[in-house]
């Protein structure tokens, strides 16, 4: 099994380095992170419920599909890419924004989030090992979720708030 790299970055997004996942959960530089916001033709947002079997935070609501560029890899071909391996479909992706995050779990875990949306009703052939559920909601009822203390990834709840206009009820 061979190690994917994963590229290291400045605080300009500059690439800098590479790295494997674990060293940069271990050391914690700057990287980045790519998060596709799926919606429906209502303009509801999709958003995916991590499987069990996910080591950080299994069970969450996240977007629609994220995860990591791999060393080399564009912001647009991870999030190409993602959308294939965990929504089994091709996404055309629009309205790129990168903004850097900081993990208040994870003291000193940063780390530049792009973020594009897709306009894409299904069906979807979801990846079960990554995929433990998927709907879409309206800004409303995602936010009734959020007050109501569902279980959600703290990057997503970020993009909510960052860029959709939502509260944190946290």
């Amino acid at each position: 099994m061979s190690v994917e790299m994963m590229d290291i970055v400045d605080d300009q997004d500059v690439v800098i380095g590479q790295a494997s996942q674990e060293e940069v959960y271990k050391k914690f530089p700057l990287h980045r992170i790519v998060h596709v916001m799926v919606f429906d033709r209502e303009g509801r947002i999709g958003s995916q419920r991590r499987s069990a079997n996910k080591s950080y935070k299994p069970l969450h609501w996240t977007t629609a599909a994220c995860g990591h560029p791999l060393s080399g890899e564009t912001y647009e071909e991870a999030g190409q890419r993602e959308g294939g391996e965990e929504l089994g479909v091709n996404l055309v992706l629009t309205n790129f924004r990168k903004i850097k995050y900081e993990d208040s779990e994870r003291p000193g875990l940063r780390r530049f989030l792009g973020v594009f949306e897709a306009v894409h009703k299904g069906p979807f052939n979801f990846n079960k090992e990554e995929v433990g559920g998927f709907l879409f909601k309206t800004k409303t009822e995602l936010q009734k979720m959020i007050d109501e203390d569902e279980l959600f990834h703290p990057e997503f709840r970020f993009i909510l708030v960052k860029l959709y206009g939502l509260t944190s009820s946290q």
